[in-house]
């Protein structure tokens, strides 16, 4: 299926290049210089904090002596498959994976990312950066399986169609692909509008009946002080806030659409006032920022150019479309159509699978483990409670003391801080765990057992180990339901949270039983 797709492509690729001999200008934009220009940059950031609090955790991770160690991960995979197939797991750790090459991965993205801000559109930069990446999201298991980081990875496979593809040049002086901008803006659309459609078709009755923002601010994974402020503003703003949201996710994407700049621009303020809104009242790492980034292909040059400082700071050579290679042109259009068609194509195959072309999904299918074309919708379930693990560990089976975690709410009294655009992803998969059975988190078992050894790569993701001499002979988790006081209740107590203890959640074991 793979190779006859290939062959039928090869051959509408060559008619593309004959069509494009004469009608190269047509292909191209020159409008979209800043806006390039500005991406890249916001792109290098955004590569810059995922490799960055990537680092930081690393060790305690996915080092021999961590959470879910990437050489166990790769051992289980040969064990199954007798060897690392590629295709399934594009990853470069199947051949190198000591601590210190993994290391070294997360400090190179780093350095990368660095070298990508201020040398904008290198070719091979942004295609490391992408392809190491990729290697970290092949074998990250649960802690690298959020929306932004498959997200970062369709991006950063699609911003290497804006850049030179000749190594000794940046991409200052060459047109932008049109294919590639709506390659772009489709994105955004399937993102916007698969967030929106992903809550109506759950059946979800907080989402139907406009409640779910009464629940929302204190029940979302990492809170800060804007959620609860916003938790403490009457119900019926919060129903707006829910319509006004439908509005934005629902009916805004189909202005994307529009061949019109205005409604283009329209759709431009009305998600970016969506993603400020959600970054002002919750922690979600950089995903909100890097649909910010999206939102800049709905712009055009002109649209950035009365900021003269920027303006000034763009090196630009706009010019005529010189004796430049058709390939370079007609590569990135075919590219960006068959990603558009394997997007939408994912989209129907979601909400209305007999509409789906079976065919099409089939590829898909076969690219799926790049990360290249996936689907979106975060909360299509609103939670209506929240429940806090509390882990502890004792000496003596009777007398527990408590762990505490450095960004999950921890103490009633703790502040809920800005974490964001940072990823604590411990924190994060602890929110996930307490929605269910902890038999059901192959990594929160191994979490326990590192506890009990007083691994020190694990326990620098905690805030406190209340046992520095030896570790705990016994270690249980308990569970609490959490949610916000009110203005009243914090003055009187000084507390944000009220908490009811809810039972057990794991049993207590040492290293035993």
């Amino acid at each position: 299926m793979l190779t006859k797709f290939i062959n039928v492509t090869a051959n509408r690729f060559r008619i593309l290049i004959l069509f494009l001999n004469n009608k190269k200008e047509s292909a191209v934009t020159y409008d979209f210089f800043y806006g390039r220009y500005l991406f890249l940059k916001f792109l290098a950031i955004i590569y810059f904090v995922a490799f960055g609090s990537l680092f930081l955790q690393i060790d305690g991770l996915y080092s021999s002596t961590g959470i879910t160690p990437i050489i166990d991960y790769i051992a289980l995979i040969k064990n199954h498959f007798q060897d690392v197939p590629f295709l399934k797991f594009p990853t470069i750790f199947a051949w190198f994976n000591s601590d210190f090459f993994i290391n070294s991965i997360g400090l190179l993205g780093i350095l990368l990312s660095i070298i990508a801000f201020f040398y904008i559109g290198s070719w091979p930069i942004l295609a490391l950066l992408w392809l190491l990446y990729l290697s970290f999201t092949s074998v990250g298991q649960a802690f690298l399986s959020f929306q932004w980081d498959i997200l970062l990875l369709e991006v950063g496979f699609l911003a290497l169609f804006l850049c030179s593809f000749d190594i000794r040049k940046q991409c200052h002086d060459q047109p932008v692909n049109r294919w590639v901008i709506w390659a772009f803006r489709i994105l955004l659309f399937r993102l916007m509008f698969g967030s929106g459609v992903v809550k109506l078709f759950s059946g979800d009755p907080t989402w139907l009946s406009f409640t779910a923002l009464t629940y929302h601010y204190y029940t979302q994974p990492l809170p800060h002080i804007g959620g609860w402020i916003m938790h403490q503003l009457p119900n019926w703003l919060h129903r707006l806030s829910v319509f006004i949201m439908f509005v934005i996710e629902l009916l805004f994407p189909w202005l994307i659409l529009v061949p019109f700049s205005f409604a283009r621009k329209v759709c431009f303020y009305g998600i970016v006032l969506l993603m400020a809104m959600i970054i002002l009242t919750g922690n979600y790492c950089f995903f909100n920022f890097l649909t910010i980034s999206l939102c800049i292909f709905l712009l055009k040059d002109s649209d950035l150019a009365f900021f003269s400082w920027f303006k000034n700071r763009v090196p630009i050579k706009s010019g005529p479309l010189k004796n430049r290679s058709l390939y370079l042109i007609g590569l990135p259009c075919l590219i960006s159509a068959v990603i558009i068609l394997l997007g939408l194509n994912l989209e129907l195959a979601r909400f209305y699978p007999t509409l789906s072309l079976r065919h099409i999904s089939s590829i898909s299918t076969q690219i799926m483990s790049f990360r290249i074309v996936n689907t979106y919708g975060l909360f299509a379930n609103m939670t209506t409670q929240r429940y806090e693990i509390e882990i502890s560990g004792s000496f003596d089976g009777k007398h527990w003391e408590p762990y505490q975690f450095k960004y999950k709410p921890n103490d009633t009294t703790s502040f809920p801080g800005w974490v964001q655009p940072y990823h604590p992803r411990l924190d994060w998969q602890m929110w996930f765990a307490a929605l269910g059975h902890y038999k059901h988190n192959d990594w929160y078992i191994k979490l326990l057992v590192r506890l009990l050894h007083n691994e020190s790569s694990v326990l620098n993701l905690l805030q406190t180990n209340p046992f520095q001499q030896k570790p705990p002979t016994y270690i249980r988790a308990t569970r609490y339901r959490y949610q916000f006081t009110t203005v009243k209740q914090f003055l009187d107590t000084g507390e944000f949270w009220v908490k009811d203890y809810k039972g057990l959640y794991s049993p207590p074991i040492t290293l035993t039983k």
